[in-house]
């Protein structure tokens, strides 16, 4: 029974010291096990996509409202609502048909009253500059701040890791 107690309070304590380990690179925020990263400089959305796959990552997908609203969040605490930011969605391959440039699924959606417009050839997804910073269909060679995304380290390596606590 001892040796039981043991060995449990030894893998608490290893769980507990792999959940306290940063989630995210410094500069990263981390939401439902994906690192985000707000680049405020502002550039195209072809070559912020480019800047996001320097660091191993894309351009933002979103797939929730609660992850719509955190993506917002990173923008209004960076002072970027009056400029709004890229995301990564784009309608380049077919217009009208959204999807992520990560490959995910185009699950979710919250754009503004009115949008898309494919207004003078419209393809790439932004939060809009308006303050509201709901979604927008903008032409890809106009400059923003971008947003990268990626998976959290910390959970390809407890995925990748047998962590086994058998006496």
């Amino acid at each position: 029974m001892a040796t039981l107690i043991i060995w449990i309070s030894a893998c608490a304590v290893l769980l507990c010291g792999v959940h306290g380990q940063h989630k995210c690179p410094p500069g990263w925020s981390v939401f439902n096990r994906r690192c985000f990263k707000i680049v405020t400089s502002s550039s195209t959305f072809h070559k912020a996509q480019m800047a996001c796959a320097n660091e191993n990552a894309h351009l933002a997908s979103v797939h929730s409202a609660a992850e719509n609203d955190f993506i917002q969040g990173l923008v209004r605490n960076a002072g970027l609502s009056s400029q709004g930011a890229w995301i990564g969605g784009s309608d380049d391959g077919s217009e009208g048909t959204w999807y992520w440039i990560d490959g995910s699924a185009f699950d979710f959606s919250d754009w503004t009253i009115g949008q898309p417009d494919n207004y003078h050839t419209e393809d790439c997804l932004m939060l809009t500059p308006d303050g509201n910073l709901r979604w927008n269909d903008l032409r890809c060679d106009d400059l923003r701040p971008f947003i990268c995304s990626k998976k959290s380290p910390y959970w390809d390596k407890l995925h990748m890791t047998d962590v086994s606590c058998a006496p």
